[in-house]
């Protein structure tokens, strides 16, 4: 009886008690965050979950640090990685859009800060966030800003064009050169309403698709993600 009493006195007088509390906080981040461990963190990862939820995890808390310590290893592997994928295509993207904006003479200053601070909340969250998921999810955020920033201008392109047009405003700059961009960033333009199974079809799918892009391509240029 008192072999089973004491683990249980233990834990409530020592320090296994917060031990215990602590990776109970943690569980749902490690699962949270399970496709970017090793394969080794993951089935630490199980044998956390089993401890905490034993009836009589007692003997067993003194393997939590050392399963933890393994597991925000192999996080910390993963989160170096993926902030440094995330950064690298957040960096394509301003150098593509200060490219784009440095193409129209017309715009203001003022208008080309606004486009490139539109990326400030999303760079911060890469450099400042410590959790795998919440990283990788800014690559969505920087599709979403990239194409939100050549909507505004392709916006602006139509305002000072229409401004030129009622007001003879100079629109140098503005030429079919500088048309704005059209982002497809979806499959709906790819979809097809039957398999494609011989040549024939290929070719006629092929057909069908470039006249949908030559269309696009008479006022637009075309970039697709």
């Amino acid at each position: 009886m008192r072999q089973k009493v004491e683990p249980v006195i233990s834990f409530f007088s020592g320090s296994q008690v917060q031990i215990f509390r602590k990776i109970s906080k943690k569980i749902d981040d490690y699962k949270r965050n399970i496709q970017f461990l090793s394969g080794d963190a993951r089935l630490d990862v199980a044998e956390i979950e089993s401890i905490l939820g034993s009836d009589e995890p007692y003997t067993l808390i003194k393997l939590l640090p050392q399963l933890e310590g393994r597991i925000e290893a192999s996080l910390a592997d993963s989160l170096s990685g993926i902030k440094e994928d995330i950064q690298a295509k957040l960096q394509l993207v301003k150098d593509d859009l200060e490219k784009e904006l440095a193409s129209h003479d017309n715009f203001t200053d003022e208008f080309k800060q606004s486009v490139k601070n539109m990326f400030n909340d999303v760079e911060r969250n890469v450099i400042n966030l410590n959790d795998c998921a919440f990283v990788k999810l800014q690559s969505g955020e920087i599709d979403a800003l990239q194409r939100s920033a050549y909507e505004r201008i392709k916006l602006q392109i139509k305002s000072i064009r229409d401004k030129g047009k009622n007001e003879g405003y100079d629109t140098k700059g503005l030429g079919d050169e500088s048309n704005p961009v059209t982002i497809i960033n979806n499959t709906a333009l790819f979809k097809t309403k039957k398999n494609i199974e011989t040549e024939e079809e290929l070719n006629e799918y092929l057909d069908n698709l470039r006249t949908a892009l030559m269309a696009i391509l008479k006022e637009n240029r075309i970039k697709v993600l």
